[in-house]
């Protein structure tokens, strides 16, 4: 978190004051390795609990959401990727920014948003289940409870007449 912060505060102060070109590269390529060093670091907090038996199934739901965001958002940054390796750099203007969230990211959004609702949604549909069954329970051993006072005042009522 902290390297990130830095990174960005950098990246900041050097698009507000002038700096070189090779500055900017710098940043780009180190901009670069720390997304890819995050999704890295996500994809490996997955499995390790995609290994616990716990919740899987959910679990799985939601890494599946976000390979979905990552495959509609990847492409951005691998292609910036490739073109830097290439020596072709196109930098990060604003234009280009503006067209990626105006383009990409709202379908990534709209994929994980999908995922998220339909997780949300399962859950739902089992706590009311949950609830019904505990409902249910509860009705039961509540008619049981009833039929078993109206037994003991019946008891009652034939212990005072003996």
């Amino acid at each position: 978190l902290w390297a990130g912060g830095l990174l960005w505060a950098v990246i900041a102060a050097a698009s507000m004051l002038p700096v070189g070109d090779s500055m900017l590269i710098v940043l780009s390529r180190l901009f670069l390795g720390f997304v890819f060093l995050n999704m890295a670091l996500c994809i490996s907090q997955f499995l390790t609990l995609l290994r616990s038996k716990a919740n899987q199934a959910e679990l799985r739901l939601i890494a599946s959401g976000f390979v979905l965001f990552a495959l509609v958002l990847l492409p951005d940054p691998g292609k910036d990727l490739l073109e830097d390796i290439a020596g072709r750099n196109l930098g990060y203007r604003l234009v280009y920014w503006e067209q990626c969230l105006e383009d990409t990211f709202p379908w990534a959004l709209l994929a994980l948003l999908t995922v998220f609702g339909i997780l949300f949604f399962r859950r739902f549909i089992q706590t009311l289940k949950d609830n019904r069954a505990i409902a249910d329970e509860l009705r039961a051993k509540n008619t049981s409870l009833e039929q078993e006072a109206d037994t003991r005042q019946r008891l009652d009522q034939l212990l005072t007449v003996l």
